[in-house]
Formats: structure tokens, sequence, C-alpha cells
């Protein structure tokens, strides 16, 4: 629910900043938050502890290397096929389970996170899109961002096993996250040059709730298996949707959105079924 709130909060940001300077203010927001709570929530001496450095690594990929992907792929594909594409990170992310954490999904978890997977096609499918888009071998930036966001849910699992502290997982991937974003954007000049602007408010919103959203997320990892919490992770565009009911009611509405509304639903009820 967090994640799908944080997409409209980004969409009200976007209309004012661009996407590598909200990226930036939103991940640094949520840094700068949790930096302020480590001296009570920070374990002492951090980087003596087994998954330290795995969080370390981790912030390499994402949110840096994640959103940086995303950006570009949504630029030389459009935002229909990249955000299509890279909706089968859940399978990915199960693939990977299955093959480095020895998971063994159900019938009901494999079904459910294909219908999880189709669900968020739909949703994020918005016409438009010429079969060249589909054949530019820029196709590839949105498989990689969907391996990157799959792979990185494999890996907070295997931190989590190893130091079952969400906070610490938090704050160490987007410090590493922050000052690497910090670094490109103001070698591109994209820096935010006024606190005043109304995108800058919003992207601040944005990594608050994104904050709450990934200590729910690491905890989930920590206590369940990758094959269950990520298809229900990757549902968030149902959220969102029913955040845009609620606010342009008029807009969103058609067979297409249904349809993949009670596609997300019906699968994350077959996943979570027992």
């Amino acid at each position: 629910a967090l994640f799908g709130t944080s997409m409209i909060t980004t969409r009200n940001g976007l209309e004012y900043l661009s996407s590598s300077t909200g990226a930036t203010i939103s991940v640094l927001t949520t840094s700068l938050v949790y930096l302020a709570m480590a001296p009570w929530q920070m374990p002492a001496q951090p980087w003596t502890l087994p998954a330290f450095w795995i969080f370390v690594v981790t912030g390499l990929f994402h949110p840096m290397l994640s959103l940086s992907l995303s950006m570009e792929s949504t630029k030389q594909l459009g935002a229909t096929v990249a955000a299509t594409v890279s909706s089968i990170s859940p399978l990915l992310s199960a693939g990977g389970a299955v093959l480095f954490l020895g998971e063994a999904p159900s019938i009901n978890i494999m079904l459910g996170t294909i219908g999880v997977v189709v669900g968020v096609m739909a949703l994020s499918w918005q016409g438009g899109a010429g079969i060249r888009s589909w054949l530019n071998p820029a196709i590839l930036l949105p498989l990689a961002t969907a391996a990157v966001r799959g792979g990185v849910h494999v890996v907070a699992k295997v931190g989590m096993q190893l130091t079952p502290v969400p906070f610490m997982a938090v704050l160490t991937s987007y410090m590493v996250s922050s000052v690497g974003l910090m670094g490109i954007n103001a070698k591109r000049g994209k820096l935010p040059t006024t606190w005043r602007n109304v995108g800058f408010f919003w992207f601040v919103v944005t990594g608050l709730v994104t904050g709450a959203a990934l200590i729910f997320m690491y905890s989930a990892f920590s206590i369940g298996e990758v094959v269950v919490v990520s298809p229900i992770i990757s549902s968030f565009p149902v959220f969102t949707l029913l955040w845009m009911l609620v606010l342009q009611p008029k807009e969103v509405m058609s067979l297409r959105i249904l349809l993949g509304t009670a596609c997300t639903v019906g699968g994350v009820m077959l996943i979570t079924a027992r």
C-alpha cells in the first residue's frame, strides 16, 4: 500500500521536477530520516556484522542502478513498454529464490505470481506503443530493470537471514545510493536549485512514504519466503489505482483496469492461501 501511495506523490512531483532530480531528493530524504534515527536503531559497529557489506553492494544496484535503468528505458521505449516489460520482476525473483535459496513454491504460489504479473502488465499498459518499440534493442533496458529488482529481493533475503536488522538494511543501501545519485546528478547539473519548488515537497513526501514501506519490506523478507513476499510487493499498482479512483475516478475506469485489478488481487489471494 505504501509503495502504491509513493507512486501518487511521485506523479505529483514530476509535474514540477525531472525524474532524475526527484529520485535524488526522494532517496536522500529516506537516507537522512534513517540517519537521524541511527543512534537509537543502528547496531554498534555495523560493519562487523555479516550482512553489512551485502547491503552496501545492494545500494549500488537499488535504488541507484534500477532507477537509472528505469528512467532510460522509459526515455527510449516509452512508459508503456518500459513498465510492462519490467513487470516480470516477480518471476525473476521467484526463479532466483528457487535456484539460490532452495525455496519450493507451491502450485498456488506459482499461479498467483503469474496472476500478479499479468495483472500488473494490464494495469501498466496504456496503448500507443508500436511494434518498433517492442523490437528495439533497448528492450534490454527494462529487462535489466526487472532483473535488478528481482535480484535485490533475493539478496535482501540472504542479508536478512544473516543479520535480521531491517533498519540497517535500509540505511546502508540507501546511503550508498544517495551518494551515487548525488554525484551523478551533480555532474549532469540536475540537482535541485531551490527548496521552494512544489515538486521538492512532493518528492520529500515520497521519500518519507518509501522509507516506511522499506522497513516493512525488509521485515517481511526476514520472516517470509521470496516466492511469497516478492509478488505481493509487486502488486502495489492496485493501491495506486485505488488512490486514482478517489482522486480522478473518471480517468482510470476501463475494462483493462478492472481485469488487471482482478488478476492482481486474485493472484495475491492465491499466494497467501494456505
